[in-house]
């Protein structure tokens, strides 16, 4: 697999491992120092242990679907946008969010894992 399709492919297992509530899944896809933010906070949660607690708390299930991935590889170093459409399970599979992830990736022996994930709110629904 070339490096564009491997990153799109952890990507889709990030989101799928937050769909299926599977917290070991979706730490696996960070680095162990690997950070999550968004652009309507200004808390980082950097490190798996600040990451499950942020995975484990957030109150709203459904589905991740990401679209139009752009890949920059350089070296063992990559970075990605994507749009994120995110379904609430929990009202019917509505729009819940619209947002852009800004994705900073490495390459490490057991493959590329996301180092920072900005998460840009376009539309949240209230």
């Amino acid at each position: 697999m070339n490096d564009v399709d491997a990153i799109r492919q952890l990507v889709a297992l990030c989101g799928r491992a937050g769909d299926d509530d599977d917290v070991e899944s979706w730490l696996a896809c960070f680095t162990p120092d690997g950070s999550f933010g968004r652009s309507d906070t200004d808390v980082v949660h950097r490190g798996h242990d600040a990451l499950r607690a942020m995975f484990t708390t957030y109150p709203v299930h459904g589905r991740h679907t990401t679209s139009d991935h752009i890949v920059d590889v350089d070296g063992d170093n990559a970075s990605l946008t994507c749009y994120l459409t995110f379904l609430d399970a929990e009202h019917g599979f509505a729009l819940r969010m619209f947002g852009i992830y800004h994705d900073v990736l490495v390459r490490t022996p057991s493959g590329w894992l996301l180092r920072d994930r900005r998460l840009e709110v376009v539309h949240e629904a209230t």
